[in-house]
């Protein structure tokens, strides 16, 4: 084989479990943390907490919960898109920020569209491999109709994925495939890549 093997190969990759804070000195008390941050470049967060776009984890009551918090809430997709709709209207007749996700096609950009139209803070296009031409055509239709909409796109955990969302238009990307304790993705396809060398790489793009 001509080919270098290395070129095959990924680098060392690194997870949560494998690294620690190195501690260092600070005039800081608890009570001055500042734990805002920024989902987009347009919206802020009081605490960095999105809860999953995941049909066990994320409807009206939890995405309302999620912004009392401080945080936000994605509503699911894995339903009809009336009821979808229901859900986000809930959250926001209680002036509470709310997401939800949508897949990719024409029933992607209808979901949308319709979701747009109720006041949906951000529209995450989620799917397993967001490194799809798929996907960057969704996010780049749903832009070029709603440029003025807020747009997550994912998942991804290479640097070229992340810039590739951001070319097709994206304000934020979802970073890793499969790495939570419930998520079968990276153990059924065999597809991943640890997650804090994935925030890393994504990173660079941003």
């Amino acid at each position: 084989m001509s080919e270098n093997v290395n070129e095959k190969v990924a680098m060392l990759g690194l997870t949560y479990d494998d690294v620690l804070l190195l501690p260092d000195a600070s005039d800081v008390v608890p009570s001055e943390v500042d734990t805002r941050t920024q989902l987009t470049r347009s919206i802020s967060l009081d605490i960095p907490l999105v809860s999953s776009a995941m049909d066990t984890v994320t409807e009206s009551a939890m995405a309302i919960a999620m912004a009392k918090a401080g945080g936000i809430g994605i509503i699911h997709r894995n339903l009809a898109v009336d009821e979808q709709v229901t859900h986000v209207k809930l959250v926001k007749g209680a002036d509470l920020r709310v997401g939800a996700a949508v897949g990719v096609g024409d029933d992607g950009f209808e979901r949308a569209e319709a979701l747009i139209g109720v006041g949906v803070d951000v529209i995450v296009v989620d799917t397993a491999h967001g490194h799809h031409r798929a996907v960057l055509e969704a996010i780049a239709k749903i832009k070029k109709h709603f440029p003025k909409q807020e747009i997550i796109g994912g998942n991804i955990a290479t640097r070229a994925g992340a810039q590739a969302l951001i070319n097709a238009g994206a304000d934020a990307v979802k970073v890793g495939v499969g790495p939570g304790s419930i998520c079968t993705t990276r153990v059924v396809a065999g597809v991943g890549v640890p997650q804090i060398t994935a925030i890393m790489e994504a990173a660079k793009a941003c």
